[in-house]
This record gives C-alpha cells, structure tokens and sequence, in this order.
C-alpha cells in the first residue's frame, strides 16, 4: 500500500487521523482499538525530511496501524546529533499523533554489538567476507568464547582427528566397556597433534576419541548468518559489554528521550567542544549529560567548558518570577520558607531575579558555576 493521499487540508487531515486513546468503554475499544492494542511496524529509517516524516506518520494510521518501533538512523548509529535531531522530531509528532512507540536497540540484531561501539568502542563496518572477522580491537576479552568438540570413534588401527580451532582444552581417547566411558583409562594424546591434526595408531578394542577446544565463537551462529551487522558477537555470561552495550544504546537513548518537553530547556554545548590537540569531542547543539561527559572525561579542553554552554528555551525573568509565584500559590507552606529567605517580596519583581550573586547548576553529578539568573529545567539548581 502506498502513501495515503487526500484533497482534505493539512490541519484538518493531522486531526482526523490521530489515534483514539484507551480511556473508552470496552465496545468503543473493541470497536476502535486503541494504539496499544495494534500492529507496531518496525520502520529503521525515519524519513530526514520533516514533511516526509509527517507524511510517514499519517500514512502509517491511514492503514491501521498504532504506530511504530523504530531506532535512530543507522547512520553514524548513536554518534550523529544531527540524526537524533532527526529521530527526536520524528518520535514527538508520533506522540503527538496518539502512537504507540517501541525502540529498536540495536543497529540490527542480534542486540549487543552496537555496530561495534560495545568492544572496538568505534562503528565499524559490516563484515561481507569469508570466514571469522578480525577480533575486537579493544575489548577483545568480552568477545562471545565456545567450547568446540571433534570425535571419532575406532575399534582400533589409524585415526585421523582434525582439531577444532582455539586453545587446546583435551584431547584424550578413552576406553569404552558395555557403552561407557571408562574415565580412568583416558589415554593423553595432544603430544600427538600436528598442524591441528591428530593422527593416533589405537590398540585393539572399542575407543572414543575427543579433541575439546576454546575459541571465539562466531561461525555457525546468528551472528554469522545475520542479514544486517556481521560482527564479532559479545559474551552474554558476562557483566562487563552488557554494561557498555547499555551505555551505549539504552543510556543514550534515555538521555535523549527523556521528558522531551523539558528537554525544550536542557543545557546543550553553544560551539564544539575541543581538546588541546583539536580533536572533536562534542559537537555544537549536543546535550549535555552522561553521554556527553563520557567523552570529555580524561581530556584537557581548548577553554574551559562552562564558556560552551547555552540554555535551550531558557526561561527568561518574567516567566521564572511566573512560575515562582504558581509554586507559592499552590503550596502555602512554601510561603514561610520564602519570606524567610526573602524570596516572597523578589516573586513579582522579575528584575530582581538578574541581581542573585552566584549560582550553581548541578547536571548528572557534575556542577558549574555562574552568574545568569537560576535555571529552572532539568537537572537541579540551587543557590
């Protein structure tokens, strides 16, 4: 099914097609399902262009659907703020069109490369080629590590064994008596492997032979087979690249998505951020949080980094002494406290506002110091 088309103007089409919500009588639901209750397509590329990502969205309830799950653009995968400008104005008028929205955590499947952000801590890309890429270059230990088993089995005379690759772990025939394995008879054979081949003249009777070996793991699994990222692949029983692969998808995703109405005002860098040597670690218009300061920890910058902050949609006097005279309003305890520290008679006086002394802005552990007016948005602010 191709785009919707209608002769209806823009305005009265986006109000005709947004989803109904769940708070309805059940016939009503069964009826009209909510979002909730409907198909979710999975769309990879939101559309860059805002007109095409409106068009995206009424053509996607136009044939039923409840919205979508749906990821950052692969491009750059996580790394680009212009695409998660892109993807943020993308999931915001879904939202405001009443979809239901998933996220897809991977760039792919199956989830934990990150397109190799996890353990090369750099996108690298898909591997087209024969064979098992190159190991992580980085975290080379947190790659996904299998237990490989060859065996024959002999009554006695010549056995050729070929070795799987990897450390070598065993490699052993032992006796079998009434269709068991007499582990006390085990005969030790890894002397006798050359160029990952084992060649053993046994003894008469029945003989089970094993080479075990530990190697990473990669051929004959998902990843291997995988239609989008052929990457080396984590290991899963262990803490330390689930813990980075959430660092790098989920966290990031969180520290862009949260609250988006608040993010409207959120700390965001005012020019690149450098290090002494020119090198990029943020780039004008990032926000500034976890994500970001991971990449400035460890640097000495071109200039200190509180002269590349700006508000976005700070709120500006008149509109603080407002909010400031709501929250007195509506909590009279508060009013106490205020007259105390001599607030009350500043809450309509906007100007009164520009003349505090020193303020401290705390953003995810991290505080700066300076001298605009108090600023009320996320994080926390105090005097």
């Amino acid at each position: 099914m191709g785009p919707a088309l209608s002769l209806l103007p823009v305005g009265v089409l986006s109000e005709m097609s947004k989803l109904p919500g769940p708070d309805r009588p059940f016939a009503e639901r069964f009826q009209t399902p909510p979002a909730q209750a409907r198909i979710l397509p999975i769309i990879h590329p939101w559309p860059d262009n805002p007109d095409a990502q409106d068009s995206k969205i009424l053509t996607l309830i136009s044939q039923g659907f409840g919205g979508v799950a749906c990821n950052v653009s692969f491009d750059q995968y996580t790394e680009s703020q212009e695409h998660w400008e892109q993807f943020l104005r993308a999931v915001t008028e879904a939202k405001k069109a009443g979809m239901a929205l998933w996220l897809y955590d991977e760039r792919g499947y199956p989830s934990g490369v990150a397109g190799g952000l996890t353990m090369d801590d750099k996108l690298l890309p898909q591997w087209r080629q024969e064979g098992i890429p190159p190991a992580p270059s980085v975290h080379p230990e947190w790659e996904a590590q299998g237990r490989f088993i060859a065996d024959a089995r002999t009554t006695g005379g010549e056995v050729s064994l070929e070795v799987p690759p990897g450390n070598v772990i065993l490699v052993a025939a032992y006796p079998v008596e009434d269709g068991q394995l007499r582990m006390d008879g085990a005969v030790e054979l890894s002397s006798l492997v050359h160029d990952g081949e084992l060649e053993w003249n046994a003894p008469a009777g029945e003989w089970h032979v094993m080479a075990v070996t530990e190697g990473r793991l990669y051929e004959g699994t998902h990843a291997a087979v995988s239609l989008c990222d052929k990457l080396p692949y984590i290991n899963l029983l262990m803490p330390e690249p689930t813990k980075r692969f959430l660092e790098v998808t989920h966290d990031r995703y969180a520290e862009h998505l949260a609250d988006i109405s608040v993010r409207r005002r959120m700390v965001i860098a005012s020019d690149d951020v450098r290090n002494q040597f020119g090198v990029l670690l943020l780039a004008r218009g990032a926000p500034l949080g976890r994500f970001a300061f991971g990449r400035m920890r460890g640097h000495r910058l071109n200039r200190p980094v509180d002269e590349a902050l700006a508000m976005r949609r700070c709120l500006d006097n008149g509109a603080l002494a407002s909010r400031l005279r709501e929250l007195l309003d509506c909590a009279p305890d508060l009013q106490h406290i205020a007259v105390a520290a001599g607030l009350a008679r500043h809450a309509g006086d906007s100007d009164a506002l520009t003349r505090q002394k020193r303020r401290c802005c705390f953003l995810d552990g991290a505080h700066y110091t300076h001298s605009s007016p108090i600023i009320v948005g996320q994080g926390r602010a105090r005097q």
